[in-house]
């Protein structure tokens, strides 16, 4: 095998010596087997190229997060945990965009009567949902008592409606809210809309997310 002396100070050569060739059956990394940890115990230190764009970007300014903008998230994580398992990974997602001390979480509160139409829209195909999804567990019940082997499209039949019917009630909302103030973080339930509060609240260097 050839001599490596050397290959590791990357920063100060334009050219690197060959590559050894290696014949193994072991996982390796980029083709050569312990080659990153060789070059870190001779003293090359990696540095950060693309540093994330969050993690930059806060600083000192606030993130403003409008929580229901994940709504998939939250119907994922409230229709198969507990209340408070759910209120735990949530919490766990959004502590993703930065530290608790840098971001405020805002709620929806009441329905504006601007967008009472939409509310009303909304809440009948909820209900719709509801009723597609009492046909689909009753196909699936028959086809179990009849010792007929269920197929695929039943339990996607079933989910699929059920996840439709799906929604995050203003209980839930404030015992999340409640969950996070408890655990350090700046929450606000808003009276309507929470966009319109983050536009109130929201400086010139702030990041809405």
């Amino acid at each position: 095998m050839m001599p490596l002396a050397g290959a590791y100070s990357l920063a100060s050569h334009s050219v690197l010596p060959p590559f050894p060739t290696l014949h193994c059956r072991c996982k390796t990394t980029m083709g050569l087997k312990d080659w990153f940890p060789f070059i870190r115990r001779n003293g090359y230190d990696p540095s950060v190229i693309h540093v994330s764009t969050m993690e930059t970007a806060m600083g000192i300014r606030k993130g403003r997060i409008d929580v229901l903008s994940f709504y998939s998230v939250i119907r994922n994580t409230y229709s198969y945990n507990t209340p408070e398992r759910a209120h735990a990974i949530l919490g766990q997602h959004l502590m993703r965009f930065g530290p608790r001390s840098n971001l405020v979480l805002y709620v929806d509160g009441g329905q504006a009567v601007e967008k009472q139409h939409t509310a009303e829209i909304r809440r009948a195909s909820r209900e719709k949902a509801t009723v597609q999804c009492t046909k689909s567990l009753d196909e699936l019940e028959r086809h179990i008592n009849n010792n007929l082997k269920p197929r695929k499209r039943h339990f996607t039949d079933v989910r699929t409606s059920l996840a439709a019917t799906f929604y995050w009630t203003s209980p839930n909302r404030q015992a999340f809210l409640t969950y996070m103030k408890q655990a350090g973080w700046t929450v606000r339930i808003c009276d309507t809309e929470a966009d319109l509060v983050i536009a109130t609240d929201c400086g010139p260097d702030d990041i809405v997310i």
